[in-house]
């Protein structure tokens, strides 16, 4: 059971070194200007884009059916 508890405790230290690791990676300033870009870019279409009706469905109308 011994062997159980340290297997455990090594596993939620190696988490914490890894979530530690991902936080400070994500919080850097070398990475501010690609999360900045990343999160312009829902912002990145024209208004008129926007806006544009959807196009025609190839099925509206007959259900599909040839004839």
């Amino acid at each position: 059971m011994e062997l159980y508890s340290t297997l455990s405790s090594v596993f939620t230290v190696i988490s914490f070194v890894t979530f530690i690791g991902i936080v400070q990676w994500a919080w850097s300033s070398r990475r501010r200007d690609a999360f900045d870009a990343a999160a312009a870019l829902p912002f990145a279409l024209s208004d008129e884009t926007a806006l544009a009706p959807p196009a025609p469905d190839a099925s509206a109308g007959d259900g599909g059916a040839r004839r």
